[in-house]
């Protein structure tokens, strides 16, 4: 049985990731890290959410981004 590697991605970077891609105003929908330590931040479409929206368009563009 061969040893994996361990990863070197930690919780920060994903944190970062996380927080950059919803800066930049994309509704994420989760991550993935592969087994190379490859970070992907996968987005619910390729629209990014309107920062100047009004509160409830961007609440409601949060709750159809969500997976049914």
């Amino acid at each position: 049985m061969a040893n994996k590697a361990r990863s070197r991605i930690r919780q920060g970077d994903i944190a970062k990731a996380l927080r950059a891609a919803k800066a930049a105003g994309f509704a994420v929908s989760g991550f993935e890290v592969d087994e190379n330590g490859k970070l992907s931040v996968q987005v619910a479409n390729e629209s990014r959410v309107e920062h100047g929206a009004d509160p409830f368009d961007r609440w409601k563009a949060n709750r159809d981004a969500r997976p049914a």
